[in-house]
């Protein structure tokens, strides 16, 4: 993990919230990434649920318009949502925020390039270098960037990913999924996936966190072995618990079983087409 103002972990960056993570410096750190890109970029944003999560994504939004560059904010949406986003709308680059793994009361903060891909370490740590010399170059008043809010992300999404699916096999078994939604934005994406490819959906911990809930980014493992007995009880075609911002998913098979993340890496590459294996 590199340290400095800001740790970087995994090729994101970590921090506690109004700690290490602060409206000030995220600001900043956006007014960093927008001369990077240019006056006149567009970038896109999103969040999970989490209150610290929306306070510093608005902040970083904030330092984007201050350089030029106009945003599309999506409010909360998941990972691969902002990364298609990316692409979709010719933005120079995404951010998301979100609830970190293996640290209480810490966001992380991932940052997508043009392309759809996260950076990489080099270029994340060339970036909170930039950031420690405050080289930030302001567009005067009449140039400062827009900011426009899309919820619409979540159709386009559905729409896009479901014209990929042969559905008839599934519509004519009707097959049932059970799903820990781990009180992330795929709450708002996947019952409607689901359902416009033909498969239903048990929904587990949907929509916002209560308050009063430690935040996770991952499922805790008492939730993985209720997601099981769910899936013995209800005999569905499998379970599959997701991370907050829907970049990982758990498999459990119809029987209960955890599903090794290697197998199944391989069983899905056994199933495509030769000329894409």
């Amino acid at each position: 993990m590199r340290t400095g103002p800001f740790p970087i972990y995994n090729n994101r960056i970590y921090g506690i919230a109004n700690s290490q993570l602060t409206p000030e410096n995220m600001a900043e750190l956006g007014a960093v990434l927008g001369t990077i890109l240019g006056e006149g970029a567009l970038v896109v944003a999103a969040r999970d649920l989490y209150p610290p999560s929306r306070m510093l994504k608005r902040a970083f939004t904030s330092g984007l318009m201050s350089t030029g560059n106009s945003v599309i904010d999506f409010h909360s949406a998941t990972l691969p949502e902002l990364a298609f986003a990316v692409k979709r709308f010719g933005a120079k680059a995404g951010v998301h925020f979100s609830v970190a793994p293996h640290m209480d009361s810490a966001i992380q903060v991932k940052i997508i390039d043009a392309g759809g891909v996260e950076l990489s370490y080099e270029k994340l740590s060339d970036l909170i270098e930039m950031y420690e010399t405050r080289h930030i170059v302001r567009s005067i008043p009449n140039r400062i960037g827009w900011v426009s809010y899309a919820e619409y992300i979540h159709d386009i999404y559905v729409s896009s990913a479901s014209s990929f699916v042969d559905s008839s096999p599934i519509v004519a078994k009707e097959p049932l999924v059970v799903t820990d939604l781990n009180h992330g934005p795929a709450s708002d994406v996947l019952p409607s996936f689901l359902g416009s490819i033909g498969a239903r959906l048990v929904a587990i911990k949907a929509g916002r966190p209560p308050s009063a809930l430690k935040p996770r980014q991952l499922p805790p493992v008492r939730d993985i072995f209720m997601l099981q007995d769910i899936v013995n009880a209800s005999q569905p075609a499998f379970g599959a618990a997701l991370s907050t911002d829907a970049s990982q998913v758990f498999i459990i098979d119809d029987k209960g079983r955890y599903v090794d993340p290697d197998k199944l890496v391989a069983a899905i590459a056994l199933m495509l087409p030769e000329a894409h294996a």
